[in-house]
């Protein structure tokens, strides 16, 4: 898409790219919080509303992939494998949990970054919470004979331990795995532990 700065001069090109990084780098100077979209939109180069053209809300620029990831859980539900409950209520975390080693430093520094709003906090909770809905769903309507409020509880869990092992992902400065394979190995120990006990 092309784009217009304010006064006179050749349009200059820009992307939802250039406009995401550049706007993360401000965040990570300066805070989720205290950078506005104006702010982005002068240090791209390019007036509000062609950056709402590309970006609804400023939350957009950083956790984009929130639509994809509910998009690729409900396509893994649609074809999960019969089994037990708690496998496919794993196998519909890790889903979500795609980030490979070489996309570790940046997903650390939005972590970071989320971490320190109020805002980004609640939004990421929310969002989170729409995911464990579908799961949860999913899973009553594949095991009936459960109790609906069992499936919800084995799934806030599992996604509890899931969010511990992706902040300590996060801090690992030289991850040896992705993400994914190291949320599966924290809660393959947890189940194995839980049945062991």
């Amino acid at each position: 898409m092309t784009s217009t700065t304010r006064g006179r001069g050749r349009p200059r090109e820009t992307s939802a790219e250039e406009i995401r990084s550049t706007a993360r780098a401000l965040f990570a100077e300066h805070g989720f919080d205290q950078v506005s979209l104006s702010r982005i939109a002068d240090a791209v180069g390019i007036g509000r509303t062609t950056l709402f053209a590309y970006f609804s809300s400023k939350r957009e620029l950083m956790w984009d992939e929130f639509d994809e990831h509910a998009e690729a859980l409900r396509s893994f539900l649609a074809s999960a494998p019969e089994g037990p409950l708690v496998d496919v209520l794993i196998g519909g975390i890790l889903v979500t949990a795609h980030y490979g080693v070489d996309e570790h430093d940046a997903f650390a520094t939005r972590r970071r970054i989320v971490m320190e709003s109020p805002e980004l906090r609640a939004y990421t909770a929310l969002r989170t919470t729409e995911l464990a809905a579908v799961l949860t769903e999913h899973g009553t309507r594949r095991h009936p004979d459960a109790d609906p409020a069992d499936v919800g509880d084995l799934t806030h869990a599992l996604m509890a331990a899931a969010a511990r092992a992706t902040d300590d992902w996060a801090r690992d400065e030289h991850p040896s795995r992705s993400l994914d394979a190291y949320v599966a190995d924290r809660l393959s120990r947890l189940v194995d532990a839980l049945r062991a006990g």
